[in-house]
């Protein structure tokens, strides 16, 4: 029998999380498994993951029971000669599992840290504080780590982009890197051109789709598209724009929206989360989907013609279609302004459109080999390296990080009841956004 234990702080609507529902369903299709998620004090789950992350599929056990003694007894019931792997995809998650596999003797377990990010201050974790003497010592002990996560081959990486990062930040020679690449938990659907043709001659309406988490600046282009769309509804009275997901920045997507005329609002259409089975029933009527990472593998999988934008930026810029050579799921550098490529793509004839739709799909293919069964291949359980490893390393590091959150959650309501009391309208955020 397989186990799956993985430890992650929530169950709502976001890449990672899309990550862990489509390899569970897969898994759970294929084998007799056993899911476990270790999750946090209060268990969050969105409606559109609750056909397998519910009790009858997996098993919740809470991080509080973790201390220095636990071991995998604690967490599943095994027989001796099941495999047991344990994924995290955050450090500080990675050291409990680390020290939960310390702990056990009696097993196998394969433990894997997955990145799933290029920059994020909860893998980076000396970019959490601002004095330099406890940041370069943050530094040299995370660099120290993961170099050690690296020589175990305990590290896995969603994209090519994580891995180059991680080797520059830290100076990690990977050698053959492709090697480190999790392969898809997605199934990739055939290109569909009866759908495509169908879609095309059919067209009502020239339907533009974005699938995201609200989650900014990280996904900020949604802000920089409802700018573009405004733009292009204005010449185009059949345009249509759908925003699917929900997140935290979601009262700033509002307010941007509301800023609009209402004959452009009433274009607008915010239909919240989608199961992935409701998305790909949605998806059959768009004409262009432009987003990042997953949205967009998710887009050419259902033959939908998709544009892959720029992270962390309030812009919507794209660096062309998928299928040219400078465009990458994931990439924050400056590209150009998304508007050109979509009033292009309004333009197509038919043949273009498919050319289009086809080449990007042909390439995908190339870049995605489908095997949810990937972790369950690789074995890293090196019991002579596990046995002295320090937990309290990054522990220590855990606890810094989270009294620097408390002093910065207290500033940031500090400063907010300020501008309410000044009565200045638009709060000013670093990133230079209005909230």
């Amino acid at each position: 029998m397989k186990h799956l234990v993985f430890m992650y702080r929530d169950l709502e609507m976001g890449g990672i999380q899309n990550i862990l529902y489509n390899l569970s369903k897969n898994l759970l299709m294929k084998h007799d498994i056993d899911i476990t998620w270790i999750h946090p004090e209060k268990v969050s789950i969105s409606n559109s993951f609750s056909d397998i992350f519910n009790r009858d599929n997996i098993s919740f056990v809470s991080s509080k029971i973790i201390t220095q003694d636990t071991n995998i007894d604690d967490i599943i019931r095994y027989d001796i000669n099941d495999q047991i792997v344990m994924i995290a995809f955050e450090p500080i998650d990675f050291n409990y599992l680390q020290l939960i596999k310390k702990n056990s003797f009696n097993c196998i377990i394969n433990t894997f840290l997955i990145m799933p990010h290029f920059t994020n201050n909860e893998l980076f974790l000396e970019n959490h504080f601002i004095n330099p003497i406890v940041k370069k010592k943050t530094y040299n002990t995370m660099k120290y780590m993961y170099h050690y996560w690296y020589n175990t081959n305990q590290l896995l990486f969603c994209n090519k982009r994580h891995y180059e990062t991680l080797q520059s930040v830290y100076n990690i020679n990977f050698v053959n890197p492709e090697q480190y690449l999790l392969k898809s938990v997605i199934k990739i659907n055939n290109f569909n051109e009866i759908l495509v043709k169908e879609r095309f001659n059919n067209r009502k309406y020239f339907n533009i789709i974005s699938v995201s988490r609200f989650e900014f600046p990280h996904k900020g282009y949604v802000l920089g598209l409802i700018d573009d769309f405004e733009k292009f509804s204005s010449k185009h009275k059949d345009a249509r724009l759908k925003i699917v997901g929900s997140g935290p920045g979601e009262h700033l997507l509002n307010k941007r929206i509301e800023k609009l005329s209402s004959e452009v609002k009433d274009k607008i259409n915010l239909v919240g989360e989608l199961s992935p089975i409701e998305l790909e029933k949605y998806l059959k009527n768009m004409d262009i989907n432009i987003g990042v990472a997953g949205s967009i593998t998710t887009g050419i999988s259902n033959s939908v013609l998709s544009i892959p934008v720029r992270h962390y930026s309030y812009n919507c810029e794209c660096y062309g279609y998928f299928h040219n050579e400078k465009s990458q799921l994931i990439n924050d550098a400056p590209g150009i302004d998304v508007l050109g490529y979509i009033e292009e793509v309004y333009a197509m004839d038919y043949n273009k459109y498919k050319d289009v739709c086809t080449k990007d799909f042909e390439k995908l293919i190339s870049m995605k080999e489908f095997n949810p069964d990937y972790i369950f291949e690789i074995n890293n359980n090196d019991y002579e390296s596990i046995r002295n490893y320090d937990f309290l390393k990054i522990e220590k590091i855990n606890e810094k990080v989270g009294v620097v959150i408390k002093v910065k959650s207290y500033v940031k309501r500090i400063l907010k009841r300020l501008n309410m009391h000044l009565n200045k309208g638009d709060v000013i955020t670093k990133d230079g956004y209005k909230k």
